[in-house]
């Protein structure tokens, strides 16, 4: 489900992704031209993808599926609705080595949402097909349906793509169908579909194993390896250490640690601080993690107490270390004065930054350029 390349490509001019001309939402989902022309509810995308902020949802963790609109044209055809046969089973083969290769590719790149854009009327039939979601912490809530529409109907022929002539008439006709019949954007999380499927029917577990018969697993996320392992995929085995290194939010981590770290060493060439050095540097890393869990919750939680606690969490974690400073020594000099509020106005100007940009990616996908 990852075509990208230049937009004047046949397929790759509905699946590619460019830059976009605003510096807050580059390389963001907005970067699909797809997404950011059609009218996209941002509180789907973000309840089906399982991110926590909008604007950590980036270009690279997001495809365009092209086997959504086969998959579901044929579903609805009497061949494909054989009461004899599993959903799986109906499928023919072509179409099952695509849904492999692309759920392999999705789960090897760490993907968090794949979109397809389908006719209306093909939503349940794709939705029926892939189940509901069983795993817990990946995409919607257990027990919902993994695939949900994510932006409100319109004509495919709205599309720039297709007003402007960019796609022969055998490519609108292989994968947007009739122009004038009202489609919509689908999408599902990539992790929720694996984790599923990985504890679903026989011929579900059987598709993974066959998806997954040697892949690497040392981009694979520790969840979605540990859900291939238990039901027995042939990957390649890795270790934890090892596929931390390819992951993102490990990185994310290793970088807070490390400016933790380093922040309290300059105390050490301030004589006026008469405070412990080491109390001052663990309190910067036992902070890290529960100031950005309590920020993430003040701006993305849907419940009042969460955001007051985040709000909370989020104050007493970021004074805590420069209280301690302040409390424990006299007669700083204004240069070091000046480089402390220099670093508070830092990190509120980096969360600002964040913030915004948030809710430009949230405006940006909500407001329709067609």
């Amino acid at each position: 489900m990852t075509n990208r390349g230049s937009r004047f490509d046949m397929p790759t001019a509905l699946t590619g992704a460019e830059d976009t001309p605003e510096l807050l939402t580059r390389h963001s989902v907005l970067s699909y031209p797809l997404l950011r022309e059609a009218p996209v509810n941002p509180v789907q995308v973000k309840r089906v993808s399982g991110i926590d902020r909008l604007g950590n949802l980036s270009a690279r963790s997001v495809s365009i599926s092209l086997a959504a609109f086969r998959i579901s044209s044929f579903l609805t055809t009497p061949e494909g609705q054989d009461p004899t046969l599993s959903p799986l089973d109906r499928l023919s083969g072509p179409l099952t080595e695509t849904l492999a290769t692309d759920l392999r590719t999705l789960i090897t790149t760490r993907q968090h949402l794949t979109v397809g854009l389908v006719p209306v009327s093909h939503v349940a039939a794709l939705q029926q097909f892939f189940g509901v979601n069983t795993a817990i912490g990946a995409g919607v809530k257990p027990g919902e349906f993994l695939v949900h529409e994510l932006s409100e109907h319109f004509l495919p022929e709205e599309l720039s793509v297709v007003r402007e002539g960019r796609l022969p008439s055998q490519v609108e006709e292989r994968y947007l169908g009739e122009l004038s019949e009202p489609h919509v954007i689908v999408g599902l999380s990539p992790s929720a579909w694996l984790r599923s499927w990985a504890t679903g029917t026989p011929e579900q577990r059987d598709f993974v194993a066959m998806a997954f018969t040697g892949a690497d697993s040392s981009k694979i996320s520790s969840h979605n390896y540990r859900s291939l392992r238990e039901m027995g995929a042939p990957v390649l085995p890795s270790s934890r250490a090892y596929r931390s290194l390819f992951s993102p939010k490990f990185w994310a981590y290793v970088v807070v640690f490390v400016y933790s770290s380093l922040r309290a060493l300059p105390v050490t060439f301030v004589h006026s601080f008469h405070g412990s050095v080491a109390l001052l540097w663990a309190m910067d890393i036992v902070t890290a993690i529960p100031y950005t869990w309590g920020l993430v919750a003040f701006i993305t939680a849907h419940r009042t107490w969460v955001r007051f606690t985040g709000l909370v969490v989020t104050i007493v974690t970021f004074i805590a270390p420069y209280f301690y400073f302040w409390t424990h020594g006299q007669g700083y000099s204004w240069k070091v004065n000046a480089v402390v509020l220099l670093m508070i106005a830092g990190a509120v100007v980096y969360e600002g930054i964040n913030y915004l940009r948030d809710h430009a990616v949230a405006d940006g996908l909500r407001h329709s350029q067609m």
